[in-house]
């Protein structure tokens, strides 16, 4: 990433003070709580780097503002200032800006006065006086730009009687969490043709839950490719009333390559190009890319207190196989959400989502409880459940019953040493990383396998609901994840009110959430994923980072 401290005018630093009138030497900023603006991270930017009149070039690089242009933040010169410059036998005002200022631009009515120029760069300002409010704009062309802007009141020698130094920080790109209000979902329709192998149900239920805030794509249109999670990650830039979404799209380079384009107003190109308050961006190559470049292994967690107010975000790999480095280091450019890895190497797939999420809990301590895939979870519904016939364990495993599985040593013995030597360790890293205490942790029963075809790496032999999509709108929550048929599903008068490991589900996890589990099993868990690798969706963010998690930035960047 692309990173850019200007230099602070450190004669700013040094002065204080304002003139002894009733009216302060200040910049202001709506929204900005009072003396918040003369400290870092001050005045939040975003990247102009979208494309806002649509003619395939960045804001930025516009000469000029380009139309539409939305991505600008505000600052004002109160008039009552030039009240403080006659009471205190002041001369002018001038606004300086800090260091180097080829990354940032101030105008005044569509002037350029401050910032980059197509000359030498413009750093100082002589303001004009005048009885009405003065309204200056600021765009930045990078993530984590900071720099500062310093008023001064200078006497008729030019001596400087007071200053008011305003910082300006740019954000840096956020990802996505599952307590987030949920904007529209998608999934691709995999119905044609017929017979049992399609995705018909998962698709009804999600028209029937979500109406208008769904979608469902042919995925025939895209050679089959249901994985719609893996192919984007949705981030975003915030600042006060602006926001650009970040279309993430993965170097994965399979059947839905081109859904990104072709369903987004944004448009690819070297670095970030984009339409309207969005852009695509692309790290890694193709050439070399792996099943750990789908975005089901990036995920974020919700907010950890002030400490990481925006979560923090993991993925799945190991030294010698992992992500493209181009979008890991990327990740952690950007400082906010500190991200870190966790062994998925055991996996066939590789993927975090297999066996990790996050429910939202009003009750919880921080509003949400941990979910994790626990085998002494499953064993304990088997060995309470009725003895019933399993037809599609039977059809896909050669488990005819649930008397079958508990007594199947092999599937016992293979979960045991797989929590011991797996699970429980990557658990004590998640409790180290989100600081979880015992009741955070919730346990989601989970069995698995050593399917053939993966190389001695494993995958669910029960559905993995860990593997589930969470969707919030208002105060109602809709939890989707896989059907774990642990009852007789060929029997018309058994439903999944009889299964047990649904009955373990609605009574152990938190009241408030509608529970809906779909038929995935042929098209998404025999392909050895769930619910949420056939899912994606976008998310309404909390775009106020500079007053909550700045000292992630200040921390690692300006100490």
């Amino acid at each position: 990433m692309r990173r850019r401290i200007i230099a602070l005018a450190s004669a700013a630093l040094l002065l204080a003070g304002c003139p002894s009138s009733e009216a302060p030497l200040e910049l202001t900023a709506e929204g900005y709580p009072l003396g918040s603006l003369e400290t870092f991270p001050g005045l939040a930017l975003i990247p102009n780097i979208d494309d806002d009149n649509v003619d395939g070039e960045p804001d930025w690089s516009e000469a000029g503002r380009a139309a539409e242009d939305d991505d600008r933040s505000v600052f004002v010169l109160p008039a009552t200032a030039w009240e403080s410059v006659k009471a205190n036998k002041g001369e002018w005002l001038r606004l300086d800006l800090g260091g180097d200022a080829g990354n940032i631009r101030i105008t005044q009515e569509d002037v350029l006065i401050l910032g980059e120029a197509e000359g030498p760069n413009l750093t100082s300002y002589n303001l004009t006086e005048t009885d009405v409010d003065q309204v200056f704009e600021v765009e930045a062309d990078q993530p984590l730009t900071i720099t500062t802007a310093t008023l001064y009141h200078l006497d008729e020698d030019g001596e400087v009687l007071a200053s008011f130094t305003l910082w300006m920080t740019t954000g840096s790109m956020l990802l996505n969490h599952h307590l987030q209000q949920t904007e529209h979902v998608w999934v691709m329709d995999l119905s044609f043709g017929g017979g049992s192998y399609n995705n018909r149900h998962m698709v009804e239920t999600y028209e029937d839950v979500l109406g208008e805030q769904f979608t469902a794509f042919s995925a025939q249109t895209y050679f089959g490719d249901v994985w719609i999670q893996d192919e984007v990650q949705f981030g975003w830039y915030g600042a006060k009333d602006q926001r650009i979404d970040v279309v993430i799209d993965s170097v994965r380079d399979r059947g839905l390559d081109n859904w990104p384009e072709n369903n987004f107003d944004a448009i690819p190109g070297d670095g970030f190009v984009g339409g309207p308050d969005a852009i695509i961006g692309t790290w890694g190559r193709p050439q070399v890319a792996n099943s750990l470049d789908s975005f089901g292994n990036l995920e974020v967690s919700p907010p950890l207190g002030d400490a990481y107010p925006f979560g923090r975000a993991y993925w799945g790999g190991d030294d010698n196989y992992h992500p493209a480095v181009e979008m890991t280091d990327h990740l952690a450019d950007q400082l906010i959400q500190a991200p870190f890895r966790v062994d998925t190497s055991w996996l066939c797939v590789g993927h975090v989502d297999e066996f990790v999420s996050f429910v939202p809990d009003p009750s919880a301590p921080r509003g949400f409880r941990f979910v994790y895939s626990d085998a002494s979870a499953a064993w304990e519904v088997l060995e309470g459940a009725d003895n019933v016939e399993l037809p599609k364990y039977r059809q896909s495993y050669g488990i005819d019953t649930i008397e079958e599985f508990v007594n199947d040593d092999a599937v016992r013995y293979f979960n045991e040493d797989l929590t011991e030597d797996v699970l429980d360790p990557i658990l004590d890293r998640f409790i180290d990383k989100f600081d979880l205490t015992a009741e955070e942790i919730i346990p989601m029963p989970s069995l698995f396998e050593e399917p053939g075809g993966c190389g001695g790496t494993d995958a669910a032999l029960i559905p993995g609901m860990a593997n589930m999509i969470v969707a919030n709108r208002g105060d109602r929550t809709d939890i989707f994840l896989a059907d774990p048929f642990m009852r007789d599903s060929a029997n018309s008068d058994i439903g999944q009110d009889e299964d047990p490991m649904i009955a373990f589900i609605e009574d152990t996890y938190p009241s408030g959430i509608d529970w809906h589990f779909v038929d995935n099993w042929s098209v998404y868990h025999l392909g050895l994923g769930e619910v949420h690798c056939g899912t994606n969706m976008t998310r309404t963010p909390n775009e106020e980072w500079w007053l909550t998690a700045g000292h992630l930035i200040e921390d690692e960047v300006l100490n």
